[in-house]
């Protein structure tokens, strides 16, 4: 009777394991199109040359967290080559991680030939700050900018 009941506790603990995944995996937005004309493809490439630092995170349900202590930027260099750079306090999980980008209309697509590839949607820009939609989390990250690149010519 203590095995029955040990194997029904198991049965459960499982689909529980596997109705977590599921909901994990369901709050991620697919990706879709996100077109833009050529004139305002070149001005979004040409802002998002140099470094930004994201400042808050806001969530599906419109809760914004600020990014604090932790400390995360992204450098984008004009030839498609960038980094990311994130410092905890302490040292763990600090790091730098080198990546490639593209740019597929206002969709910014990290790694796009690795496995670890993300992509963000652009949503606004300016000299000074950006909005990305981040597609595998369902967040809104809101970016000011440390230093500007070169401009594409």
């Amino acid at each position: 009777m203590a095995t029955s009941t040990l194997l029904k506790n198991l049965r459960l603990l499982i689909l529980t394991i596997a109705a977590i995944g599921l909901v994990a995996c369901a709050s991620a937005t697919p990706v879709t199109p996100a077109p833009l004309e050529a004139e305002r493809q070149l001005e979004l490439t040409n802002s998002l040359s140099g470094s930004w630092k994201l400042m808050t995170v806001t969530d599906k349900s419109g809760a914004a967290d600020a990014v604090d202590p932790v400390s995360i930027s992204y450098t984008f260099q004009n030839d498609g080559t960038g980094q990311y750079d994130q410092i905890v306090p302490y040292g763990a999980g600090s790091g730098i991680n080198p990546f490639v980008w593209v740019l597929e209309g206002r969709n910014l697509v990290l790694n796009p030939e690795k496995g670890d590839q993300m992509t963000y949607r652009v949503d606004e820009w300016s000299e000074i700050q950006m909005s990305w939609f981040n597609y595998s989390r369902t967040e809104r990250f809101l970016l000011v900018r440390l230093s500007a690149g070169s401009a594409t010519p």
